[in-house]
């Protein structure tokens, strides 16, 4: 049994805005990143139960589908509403009173314990835990990354994938996978996918605070001044529900049309069509939408006159790098912003850097 513990809702747990019909007396709630299965832990009662969630529109009821007894500090809750992972604690901290068998992380399926991760199987050198305040810090994060499985990297650097259904390591292999010979790999564990660019190309990544990749990255030529290749990702799961009715087309087009908009005192960027698109399969199997944007500029004169100039943009390739059934989730390469001209003059290998996305399988 779990021991009910103080409300303490860390940044390493899943939190969304909850409409009021669904919030729980005197506890909290652990969401999917899927929105479509709820735990609710119920500290005043010392019980945790898991619920399926129909949605109509923004309005969601929920049916039960398991429970058990015990609350907990942090949880992470699989997109199937089967599997749970908790932490009585901090996910990455441990009390004064710590010994070395203390218990990390458990892995529980529909109630049943699968798994326990202990201290010791993680840490090797003691007196590299990081005192901070009352308490030592094991870790440098503890997430559900966008694939499903819970990242955790260690204050040794050590960095670990675990199956939320096993509680076992798992690793991410990109084998048979369409390569470039001689090209440089970039690979994002925390949204499962990489790709490859030209060797003597620079990448620069933008990084959370805590280290982890933000999901935004520029790329240039060497003999490029500026940056020449824009790359982001978009996962519908980090949006309000109302995202959800979205198909990858509608969703990669919304997502699209935000990159080129902005609104100035007197002036407003905006894309007031496409001018074409076209979808194809990448050679690693993806779905891919290319978009050439009509982007209009419109400037409001002193005499109340408005000018408006149009442009076109692109082009913007959308990869799906997505699980099938779960949320949209869209890498994007385009032209950076201001680099439209050149890209144009300079043709940058940008269409074979999309050829060579790849999702990541899972390999025990």
């Amino acid at each position: 049994m779990l021991l009910g513990l103080s409300l303490s809702i860390s940044d390493g747990a899943a939190q969304v805005a909850v409409p009021r019909h669904l919030s729980v007396p005197r506890g909290k709630q652990i969401w999917s990143r899927n929105k479509r299965f709820v735990a609710d832990v119920f500290l005043d009662q010392g019980v945790t139960r898991i619920g399926k969630v129909d949605w109509q529109g923004n309005i969601g009821r929920t049916t039960p589908l398991w429970s058990m007894e015990g609350t907990f500090s942090s949880g992470w809750l699989s997109d199937d509403g089967a599997h749970l992972v908790t932490a009585l604690e901090s996910p990455i901290s441990l009390p004064e009173g710590y010994n070395k068998d203390h218990v990390l992380l458990s892995f529980f399926s529909r109630g049943q314990m699968i798994r326990r991760i202990m201290l010791n199987e993680l840490i090797r050198d003691f007196s590299k835990l990081q005192r901070d305040g009352a308490t030592y810090r094991w870790a440098k994060y503890v997430e559900l990354n966008g694939c499903g499985y819970l990242a955790v990297e260690t204050i040794e650097d050590k960095k670990l994938l675990l199956d939320v259904a096993t509680g076992e390591t798992v690793r991410f292999g990109v084998e048979k996978a369409y390569q470039v010979q001689g090209w440089s790999s970039y690979q994002d564990g925390s949204r499962c996918y990489q790709f490859q660019f030209p060797r003597e190309y620079s990448l620069r990544e933008n990084l959370t605070p805590r280290g982890t990749p933000a999901g935004w990255l520029w790329l240039k030529g060497a003999e490029d001044k500026d940056w020449l290749i824009d790359a982001s990702v978009e996962d519908m799961a980090d949006y309000p529900r109302e995202f959800a009715r979205m198909d990858f087309e509608e969703f990669a087009l919304d997502r699209t049309r935000a990159m080129y908009s902005a609104d100035g005192c007197d002036s407003s960027t905006y894309v007031s069509g496409v001018a074409r698109k076209q979808k194809f399969v990448n050679r690693n199997r993806l779905d891919v939408i290319e978009f050439f944007l009509v982007v209009a500029h419109e400037t409001s004169e002193e005499d109340g006159k408005t000018t408006i100039e149009k442009e076109t943009v692109g082009p913007v390739y959308a990869v799906s790098i997505g699980a099938p059934q779960a949320p949209a989730r869209i890498l994007f390469l385009r032209p950076a912003n201001g680099a439209e001209k050149e890209f144009s003059q300079i043709n940058p290998p940008l269409r074979t850097i999309v050829d060579t996305v790849v999702r990541f399988p899972v390999v025990p």
